[in-house]
């Protein structure tokens, strides 16, 4: 059997990025279709792409399909791919002689790479990177302004709060950046959709769920018409974290370190807080 024999009812698909298997006999078939998925990385399914995505199969076909590297194996070859395997020890490659589409995995991810833009309202940075005697002093200064110039008065605001109250007065809220992902960059494990998102915190509502987003400051992921996220930007301590409006982020970052030039402002603050108390008791 040769290769037009082999292809003929797959002839009919004119994919721009589909790679087509030849062969002038059983074993060239069989071993240019193994190489591609043993050793090139031709092993990875539609539904894994689409469970990367979080988009239907019949979605991926229609909009992806044509723009990632893929074998078709239609029903000659499978019978030749488990005609030639038997008693050799593949069986762990059953899975995937029994697709009728496998895709690169390494162009998978490259094209998905390319085509993401990333659009971010927060940076999002964490009061554990502070020196702990500087967050100690600040704490204390708090404390002492809360005890001596208020009484008895119970205290409401915390460490992190002044560092929110600061950052609000020496930033503005702009339209959140956007970037595509650079080669250095890595991908998420997987993107999640907010109907995925729902169901993993187990709320009752997608409102609930825009709400984790905000107050988490997660990333938006866009590819083509979907939004999705990463689940890692929703790991964050609350208790710790600092949301610093993106765009100004990056503008005040490239003049001098952010988190120094804030920490220190949070630090005169709170010292001034603190002595403004003791001249009026004075």
């Amino acid at each position: 059997m040769d290769s037009k024999e082999l292809l003929k009812d797959s002839g009919k698909y004119e994919e721009e990025n589909l790679i087509r298997i030849e062969g002038d006999t059983w074993n060239d078939i069989f071993t240019n279709y193994f190489d591609k998925i043993a050793n090139e990385g031709y092993n990875m399914t539609i539904n894994e792409a689409c469970s990367y995505i979080g988009c239907s199969y019949t979605y991926f076909i229609t909009r992806f399909i044509d723009k990632i590297k893929h074998i078709r194996i239609n029903i000659t070859a499978k019978k030749i791919l488990f005609k030639l395997s038997e008693n050799k020890g593949y069986e762990d490659y059953y899975p995937m002689f029994s697709k009728r589409i496998l895709l690169s995995r390494d162009d998978f991810y490259r094209y998905i790479k390319s085509e993401i833009l990333v659009e971010q309202q927060y940076a999002v940075l964490d009061m554990d990177d502070v020196e702990k005697n500087i967050v100690q002093e600040i704490d204390n200064n708090l404390k002492i302004y809360y005890e001596k110039k208020r009484g008895k008065q119970k205290r409401n605001k915390s460490v992190a709060g002044l560092f929110e109250e600061v950052i609000s007065s020496i930033t503005e809220k702009k339209k959140p950046g956007k970037y595509n992902l650079t080669e250095d960059k890595i991908l998420p494990s997987k993107l999640y959709s907010v109907r995925e998102l729902k169901q993993h915190f187990h709320v009752n509502s997608e409102v609930q769920v825009y709400r984790l987003i905000d107050k988490y400051g997660a990333k938006k992921y866009i590819l083509n018409d979907f939004v999705r996220y990463d689940l890692n930007d929703f790991k964050a301590d609350t208790n710790s974290m600092i949301k610093v409006d993106y765009s100004s982020f990056i503008e005040m970052n490239r003049k001098a370190d952010f988190l120094s030039t804030l920490t220190n402002k949070v630090l005169v603050t709170s010292r001034e807080l603190a002595g403004s108390k003791r001249k009026k008791k004075s």
